[in-house]
């Protein structure tokens, strides 16, 4: 995903956890797998940080995985989910 975003002309900033992707670097958008790192909700764990911190910062999850019922009610909420496999095709 990264690379493709890349590929496109955007710039990103890359982490495997939640301490790494706490950055005060101005950003646009958070795009965030819900499991990062050993963590199984921490990307939902960033969304919510970054909705504190930063109100009005789209943020937008992706997973390979079914959603639980919680991470279902919090994603359904926000409507901001891509499910994998993601492809360059759809960035256009």
């Amino acid at each position: 995903m990264l690379s493709i975003l890349q590929q496109i002309g955007h710039d990103t900033l890359s982490a495997a956890t939640v301490a790494e992707a706490q950055s005060e670097q101005k950003l646009d958008l958070l795009f965030t797998d819900i499991e990062l790192g050993n963590h199984k909700e921490g990307g939902l764990t960033l969304g919510k940080l970054v909705e504190e911190k930063r109100p009005g910062m789209p943020v937008l999850y992706t997973s390979g995985r079914p959603a639980t019922d919680g991470i279902g009610i919090t994603i359904h909420r926000t409507k901001r989910l891509l499910a994998k496999a993601l492809c360059r095709s759809g960035f256009g």
